[in-house]
């Protein structure tokens, strides 16, 4: 495991406020280490996470064109 960060360096790390992180923290849907009142989190399970987010473009479908 890597060395534990807490939400505003996760904030920096993903480009959002801290007070998104925070909110996913609370829906449990961000991966973070529950350390009595405090919350932390590993930047490799973040990022893991954070990749399988990713949607991947698909074929826009065709439009008939107009006459």
């Amino acid at each position: 495991m890597s060395r534990l960060v807490d939400a505003a360096t996760t904030a920096r790390h993903l480009g959002v406020p801290v007070s998104w992180v925070e909110e996913q923290t609370r829906r449990g849907c961000v991966p973070h280490v529950p350390l009595g009142r405090y919350r932390r989190y590993d930047l490799e399970r973040i990022d893991e996470w954070w990749r399988s987010l990713v949607c991947e473009p698909q074929s826009a479908p065709r439009r008939k064109p107009t006459a």
